[in-house]
């Protein structure tokens, strides 16, 4: 996880496990409604202690973007050794075709962002009707 991120970072999970239909670009980090319907959105962020070389904390909130729109929040904070910290969010949200969503900070992230065994960053979009 690239821990060089600011305030409203796009969020790319460029691993893909499933993809069927193509509707989310791993370059871009942004899925895109193949067709009109009810949506479910799944993410997961995680944040180690303490960050090695500066000491902060690790900390995030992240936004769930439909367009331009702001319908979901997840956030982890951790506030002492040892206290790794991860975190889901979850919405269902109405989307027309072409509609874009897609996970952004929402504010400047401390200490270390990981992605590893203990804890995964992970997006997940499909449609319900």
């Amino acid at each position: 996880m690239d821990n060089s991120i600011g305030k409203y970072h796009t969020f790319v999970y460029d691993r893909l496990i499933s993809n069927i239909g193509g509707a989310y670009n791993k370059h871009s980090g942004i899925f895109t409604a193949p067709k009109s319907g009810v949506f479910a959105f799944l993410w997961t962020i995680f944040v180690e202690s303490r960050h090695p070389i500066d000491g902060q904390f690790g900390e995030i909130v992240t936004e769930l973007m439909v367009n331009s729109h702001i319908t979901g929040y997840s956030a982890v904070d951790t506030e002492k050794d040892a206290d790794d910290d991860q975190a889901m969010g979850f919405a269902i949200v109405q989307l027309s075709q072409g509609d874009v969503a897609y996970i952004r900070s929402a504010s400047n992230p401390q200490g270390t962002l990981q992605n590893d065994y203990r804890g995964e960053w992970t997006f997940s979009g499909w449609q319900i009707s």
